[in-house]
């Protein structure tokens, strides 16, 4: 990736929580509130949540680009750990050889890699095409229940909480910004990168999300060491059914 020095487009919005030097970036996924992932950080450490700017001139290299220049500043201050959940862990994949010596821990959370065959590259591309006329046929509360009903999600509609968390996220999404953070930051965009990184990294999953239960299996292709993370009983959305044991394995990493 080539790393410009010219002014970059904007591309988060920053909030910054600082309390000590220990400082947790948090990316997360399509439909994704950094707030809501940031109640498994331990309570006495520094966030910075980040919310994905969409535009419709916006590309994927334009997001990598930001994130490695925002890491490089955070980096001479605080002790950086970047969490990146599905779509948001993609971007910090595509950004780790820029960035990961840099950083003191990375920790994905049901996230997927490049497409390196064509015919996953058809089969994600038709699934975005779907994703985007659903965006286009329903208002953002059906959306979001015709959403959590995806395979990946098998078990979540069991939680006690998932009405109230569905209203909650009807409430913060648009359903044309989701079209055009797909049209940006689909992993159909993501760099065919081939890497293996002298890190460890941390790999979480719900043992139902047996998609994702795979992937996890081949992250040690790219990283020297994977720590893996199954959470019991739980879907795509672990760190929300299960956020006692994430807020557990996150501060095993201090």
């Amino acid at each position: 990736m080539y790393l410009s020095r010219d002014p970059l487009p904007d591309c988060f919005k920053l909030t910054p929580v600082i309390k000590n030097k220990k400082l947790w970036v948090i990316l997360p996924g399509l439909l994704g509130d950094a707030s809501l992932l940031s109640t498994i950080i331990p309570e006495k450490d520094s966030t910075l949540l980040v919310h994905y700017i969409d535009g419709d001139t916006l590309q994927y290299m334009d997001y990598q680009q930001a994130l490695v220049r925002l890491i490089q500043n955070y980096a001479s201050e605080f002790q950086v750990s970047l969490i990146g959940y599905s779509m948001g862990g993609r971007l910090l994949f595509s950004t780790m050889p820029h960035i990961h010596e840099l950083i003191a821990s990375a920790t994905f959370i049901s996230s997927g890699l490049p497409l390196f065959h064509s015919t996953d590259q058809l089969q994600k591309h038709t699934f975005d095409e779907r994703v985007c006329d659903q965006c286009n046929r329903l208002n953002a509360h059906d959306f979001v229940h015709w959403w959590y009903q995806l395979g990946i999600y098998k078990g979540l509609n069991q939680h006690p909480e998932f009405t109230t968390y569905c209203e909650r996220v009807s409430k913060t999404i648009d359903p044309q910004r989701i079209v055009r953070l797909i049209h940006s930051l689909s992993s159909t965009k993501m760099p065919l990168d081939n890497y293996q990184l002298p890190i460890n990294v941390n790999y979480i999953y719900g043992e139902l999300d047996q998609k994702y239960k795979g992937i996890a299996t081949q992250y040690p292709l790219f990283f020297e060491k994977v720590t893996p993370h199954a959470i019991p009983n739980a879907s795509h959305l672990c760190w929300f059914e299960a956020p006692h044991l994430l807020k557990k394995i996150m501060q095993a990493l201090i």
